[in-house]
C-alpha cells in the first residue's frame, strides 16, 4: 500500500537538511535537463509553475530567466530549504507555497493561466490514474501554447526495468509510452528524452489556439 500524502510529506521533512547532498546523478543531470528544455523555448516573460519543486532546484534555475516561478510542494521541511536558498542567492522573482498536483494552487494565489508548468522527480509518487488526473489539472492551468516539462523516474524499456532506481513501497513510475499517451490524448505535441535508467524527461506542448 503507497503512502498518504502525509506520510510522503513527513518523509521528506526528515530528508530535506540533506536532500541536496544525496542527490544521486542521475536525478541531478534529469533536472538540468528540465531546466534547458524549459528555457529553449521561453522570451523571459513567461509565468512558470513548479509542482513539487523540493528544494527548489528547478523553480531556482528558471528565476531570470522567466518573469515570475510558483513553486508548491507538500514538505515544509523542503520548502524552507527551498527559501533559504533564494535568500542566499538573492531571487526575488520565485514564490514557494504548499501545494499538490490535485490542487497546484495551494497556498499560492496563482494567476488564471501560466505558460510553464515544470515538475521534476515527484510524479511518480502516484499512480496512473493519478497521473492522468494531474496532466489533466495542469492542461487546464496553462495558457493557449504552453507546456509541460516533466523530469522523471521513467520506465522507457520494460526490460530494463529495476528497483535499483526506486522504491516500489513508495514510488509508482509509469512507463513513457503511458505519459505520451496521456498527454497527447490531452491535446499535447509531445516529445521524450532518455537521460539515464529509468530516468527521462517527457515534454508537452499545447497548440497556440486550442
Amino acid at each position: 500500500m503507497k503512502r498518504t500524502v502525509d506520510e510522503t510529506a513527513s518523509r521528506f521533512d526528515e530528508q530535506s537538511a540533506e536532500y541536496d547532498e544525496t542527490r544521486p546523478e542521475r536525478t541531478v543531470a534529469t533536472a538540468n535537463r528540465v531546466v534547458e528544455r524549459a528555457l529553449a523555448a521561453t522570451d523571459g516573460s513567461e509565468t512558470a509553475l513548479d509542482i513539487g519543486t523540493g528544494t527548489g532546484a528547478v523553480a531556482l534555475g528558471l528565476a531570470g530567466e522567466v518573469g515570475q516561478v510558483y513553486a508548491v510542494d507538500i514538505s515544509d521541511g523542503m520548502l524552507d530549504q527551498a527559501r533559504a536558498k533564494a535568500n542566499e542567492r538573492g531571487v526575488e522573482t520565485v514564490t514557494f507555497g504548499h501545494g499538490t498536483f490535485r490542487d497546484p494552487g495551494g497556498t499560492l494565489d496563482l494567476p488564471g493561466t501560466v505558460d510553464l508548468v515544470v515538475s521534476s522527480f515527484a510524479m511518480h509518487h502516484l499512480d496512473d490514474g493519478e497521473k492522468a488526473d494531474a496532466i489533466e489539472t495542469i492542461r487546464g492551468l496553462l495558457a493557449d501554447g504552453g507546456r509541460f516539462v516533466l523530469g522523471d523516474v521513467i520506465v522507457f524499456e520494460a526490460a530494463n526495468r529495476s528497483v535499483e532506481y526506486y522504491s516500489p513501497e513508495v514510488d509508482d513510475p509509469a512507463t513513457v509510452e503511458y505519459l505520451a499517451d496521456t498527454l497527447e490524448s490531452r491535446g499535447f505535441a509531445v516529445d521524450t528524452e532518455q537521460v539515464g535508467p529509468m530516468a527521462g524527461v517527457v515534454e508537452g506542448r499545447l497548440p497556440d489556439t486550442l
